[in-house]
């Protein structure tokens, strides 16, 4: 997901291309990963680890 939203930011072009499944999965990603860290919880991507 984390490549998702780089391709969000970096490309939009490309992301624009991308299907819908792809659009809804990265909302309810971004929606979680917002509601978490207004948890306290740590979001941020394993740097160690591949996505």
């Amino acid at each position: 997901m984390e490549r998702l939203a780089d391709m969000k930011r970096n490309r939009p072009d490309q992301y624009d291309q991308m299907g819908a499944i792809a659009h809804l999965s990265l909302g309810h990603y971004e929606a979680a990963k917002a509601a978490a860290k207004q948890l306290g919880r740590n979001v941020s991507a394993p740097a160690d680890r591949e996505a």
